[in-house]
């Protein structure tokens, strides 16, 4: 049954093009202005596709993408693994521990280590940092120790990280540009919902805007899948 309803749809689609690319059909596209509309609609769907390319992805390549300028209270509730990551933070500390001593600042501090591996936790606008590093620099004073522990919380002014791992980070609503391998102009997002799959890259934090790079296996975007889904 269904393929007859498939069938007979297909010939009434040729039917209607064999009219109109008749005399007598190109006459009554004239006398409707039919042809305009359909003009209309044509490039409507010109200028879509003029924006995004499809991705062509094969099994086990990443396709490449680029989040910028996002508020950071998008970030609330996230969480990132680190993997021998790299950092350079600078935030007003609430709290700080360095193995078995508790840390007090004055002032903002300059946090920074090379290779780093633990969790980054964001959540009312204030990041935790918890792992365990081979060094760790705070302002002028470096800690050069394998395994040295490492918690801190604080509200941060500018921050780079590289190194970051998620299997999936789930935006409920973002705003921001988002790029990605195959579209030619950013998407604006605004409160757009955004699912990111098999995240590896580097996020930062500047002029009080969030940029987030790197590749993923696909994503989807308000639920349509861009790239190979699972």
């Amino acid at each position: 049954m269904e393929n007859k309803f498939i069938i007979t749809f297909i010939a009434i689609i040729i039917l209607v093009a064999l009219f109109l690319a008749s005399p007598r059909g190109k006459e009554f596209l004239e006398k409707s202005k039919l042809k305009d509309k359909l003009s209309v609609i044509g490039n409507f769907f010109k200028s879509l596709t003029g924006k995004v390319t499809s991705v062509k992805n094969n099994e086990g390549s990443r396709i490449q993408i680029k989040l910028s300028g996002v508020d950071p209270t998008y970030m609330n509730n996230q969480q990132l693994n680190l993997d021998e990551s790299e950092f350079s933070i600078s935030l007003k500390a609430e709290s700080a521990n360095l193995d078995a001593m508790t840390l007090s600042f004055k002032a903002n501090a300059d946090i920074y280590s090379s290779s780093f591996k633990g969790k980054i936790t964001y959540s009312q606008d204030k990041i935790t940092l918890e792992g365990k590093a081979n060094d760790i620099g705070i302002d002028n004073f470096v800690v050069n120790k394998t395994d040295i522990s490492f918690t801190i919380t604080g509200k941060p002014t500018n921050y780079k990280i590289t190194n970051i791992k998620k299997d999936f980070i789930s935006f409920t609503e973002v705003s921001g540009s988002l790029t990605w391998a195959g579209l030619k102009t950013p998407a604006m997002l605004q409160k757009d919902k955004l699912d990111l799959y098999d995240f590896s890259g580097t996020i930062e934090e500047k002029n009080g805007l969030i940029y987030i790079e790197g590749t993923v296996t696909y994503m989807k975007l308000n639920n349509v899948p861009i790239g190979i889904f699972k």
